[in-house]
């Protein structure tokens, strides 16, 4: 559908198409997710966004939990690593008991600090960890993931690896793939697949998206086959947008049987000619 002139710009390709597909699911009368794939689910989990450990408090999780989220993202790797495991063993005693920490250090350690933070995150409850790794190389990343007894997920150190990588030489259980980082709808779904036959779990997030790009990009995850929790759920961080967000329920995104990727803009956003 797209040439590969609009390749060095994914967010622009991105953009593009999600605008052509959402024209192509209106013709063909069907939902997006269901042009990308006809088994796709009608509703996305998605993961409680709670920001920097070092600001959380018990309330912050049980609010969440009374949202629905069963898995929360906060961001590690800020603080000694000595404070931030006494702050995370404290929140483990007081969270909800079916409460998961999904976990983003964003290449805050070297290899042998991330081996001594691992052990000691043993035990907690740790749903995830992302980008532990200053320098991602794929062999420490396996030596790592050997060591936790969770996932350990590459997301940024994704940039700029080619596009027929060994998905399987990576490192990690785990990769977390945004559409508009990788060039669109399509090769992110194509991602998926390569990933989920290698083994790879995948979880699907937005680059905080208006509207337009967040119904497009659910309708990816719904398309994705991934269960798992996704990250979707920012819409709450625009203080105004161009249209309607997808609708959050219990922790998950509900998806309408209508034709197209559900975006509709504000009437004030509509400069279509009368």
């Amino acid at each position: 559908m797209l040439d590969d002139r609009f390749t060095v710009t994914p967010a622009a390709r991105f953009a593009l198409e999600c605008a052509l597909l959402d024209l192509l699911s209106q013709v063909e009368g069907v939902p997006l997710r269901r042009l990308l794939a006809g088994d796709a689910s009608d509703a996305v989990s998605v993961n409680g966004i709670l920001g920097a450990l070092a600001t959380l408090k018990a309330a912050d999780l049980q609010r969440a939990a009374g949202t629905g989220f069963i898995v929360v993202k906060i961001k590690i790797g800020v603080e000694e690593p000595d404070s931030e495991i006494a702050r995370l063993t404290a929140l483990a005693l007081v969270m909800p008991a079916a409460m998961r920490l999904r976990l983003d250090a964003n290449g805050a350690w070297g290899f042998e600090e991330a081996c001594r933070i691992l052990d000691r995150l043993t035990g907690l409850p740790i749903e995830s960890l992302e980008e532990p790794l200053r320098i991602p190389d794929p062999s420490r990343l396996h030596a790592l993931q050997e060591r936790a007894d969770f996932p350990l997920a590459r997301d940024e150190s994704l940039a700029g690896l080619s596009a027929d990588m060994d998905l399987g030489g990576l490192g990690v259980r785990r990769i977390v793939i945004k559409p508009a980082v990788v060039g669109g709808l399509r090769s992110a779904l194509d991602l998926s697949r390569r990933a989920t036959t290698a083994g790879i779990e995948v979880v699907v997030t937005g680059v905080v998206e208006s509207a337009a790009g967040l119904w497009p990009t659910a309708q990816l995850a719904a398309a994705s086959g991934s269960m798992l929790p996704h990250g979707l759920a920012t819409s709450d961080w625009l203080a105004e947008d161009l249209g309607v967000p997808p609708r959050l329920h219990g922790g998950s995104l509900s998806l309408s049987e209508r034709p197209g990727s559900g975006f509709r803009p504000h009437p004030e956003w509509n400069t279509s000619p009368e």
